[in-house]
């Protein structure tokens, strides 16, 4: 990989979002580390995200690969 991909890759890396965390732990994102909430319980991986990180994070990664694939 050439030095540009990198320097690309790199930039959309930084781009990632993590799960949005607020002091109510009721209203975090029930995949944020301080969710409270009804689906507390469940693992965190079949939590399903409700602040839209997993789909941006998501879109991130296919960007990635396509630059890696150039």
């Amino acid at each position: 990989m050439d030095a540009q991909k990198a320097i690309i890759i790199e930039k959309l890396k930084a781009l990632k979002l993590s799960h949005l965390e607020v002091n109510d732990c009721w209203s975090s994102c029930p995949k944020a580390s301080n969710y409270c909430g009804k689906t507390d319980d469940l693992p965190f991986e079949e939590r399903e995200c409700e602040c839209g990180a997993d789909a941006h994070n998501q879109s991130i990664d296919e960007l990635i690969l396509l630059v890696q694939n150039l």
